[in-house]
């Protein structure tokens, strides 16, 4: 049996055992041909923590930072930058104490956030990940006024609804992560035809399984995606998913042909394949170990109000 459990350490949440709890089997999502990335978690949002009232300090920026369980979160970087007449601009940044709390000064002029982020122990490596403003905005403030802004770590999540709804592809529009998976197309064609290549209308099946926990502790999900191979002739097609919640899975890929399953084999490619995460191994036939791909493990080069990831792109073959 896999263990899995979410424990606080300083700076960073540590993901280790707790006994993975049974799921029922999840309703297939059924993926359209030339359909945009999935948002498997559509317009949920996970419930948000109460934060302590501030009075706004004048040319200063101040909140706290907080895991959707209430838990402070210290070590956490926002930084501000403030754009003075004639264009130019000086940045400053903080880290959150131990009670979650930060206070930066801000440079004249009119200011915004340039980063929002926190780091986290993510299987055997580091990941940062964006932060959220709970008012729902980060949104540019004059310096002299002083400002409040409360943030929260979330594990999934729409980042910034109106980008969502103009580029649904982005993956960083997301709190949670990305997967794409490609393949080729069989021809029927003898002469051309690959004993590796997916067989026109033939299924895949793809099914992502929570090993323990979420980042935050809370219970995950698993997810059932299904898709018909058929490619309009084209000989190769994809399909995307977005705001996965943040945690640790098994994912699993199959082919159904004429009612009868078979494991499909999943090898990882795409620019990102030789970084940090991915799948284990990362050729594998029917399943494989999932950790999501963060952009980075500094917390100072995540975008506030924004995703932080690059997808884990897997190509499926017979």
């Amino acid at each position: 049996m896999i263990f899995q459990k979410s424990a606080f350490l300083v700076g960073a949440i540590a993901l280790a055992t707790i006994p993975q709890m049974a799921t029922a089997a999840p309703e297939p999502i059924h993926i359209g041909s030339g359909q945009p990335p999935v948002n498997v978690m559509k317009n949920a949002m996970p419930k948000f923590p109460t934060f302590n009232k501030l009075v706004p300090k004048p040319g200063f920026v101040r909140g706290f930072v907080k895991d959707t369980t209430g838990k402070p979160l210290q070590g956490a970087k926002i930084g501000v930058r403030s754009t003075a007449v004639g264009g130019s601009y000086s940045g400053s940044q903080g880290t959150t104490d131990a009670r979650g709390y930060y206070e930066v000064k801000v440079p004249w002029g009119a200011a915004h956030f340039y980063c929002a982020g926190y780091t986290i122990d993510y299987g055997e490596g580091r990941a940062a990940l964006g932060l959220h403003p709970v008012d729902g905005e980060a949104e540019t403030f004059p310096s002299g006024k002083g400002h409040i802004e409360n943030w929260v770590l979330l594990p999934y999540g729409i980042a910034d609804r109106d980008g969502a709804s103009e580029r649904p592809s982005y993956a960083n529009n997301y709190y949670g992560g990305t997967l794409f998976f490609d393949y080729h197309i069989n021809d029927e064609r003898p002469l051309f035809a690959n004993d590796q290549y997916l067989p026109p209308g033939s299924e895949i099946e793809v099914l992502l399984s929570p090993v323990g926990k979420l980042i935050d502790g809370s219970q995950g999900q698993s997810f059932c995606f299904r898709k018909k191979v058929d490619g309009g002739g084209a000989g190769f097609d994809s399909f995307a998913l977005n705001n996965i919640p943040v945690g640790i899975y098994d994912v699993s890929a199959r082919l159904i042909e004429g009612g009868n399953p078979s494991p499909l084999r999943m090898n990882e490619t795409g620019p990102y394949s030789g970084r940090p995460f991915g799948i284990e191994p990362k050729e594998a036939r029917g399943k494989a170990r999932l950790l999501l791909r963060a952009s980075g493990a500094k917390a100072d080069m995540a975008v506030a109000q924004h995703g932080n990831w690059d997808s884990v792109t897997i190509s499926l073959e017979r």
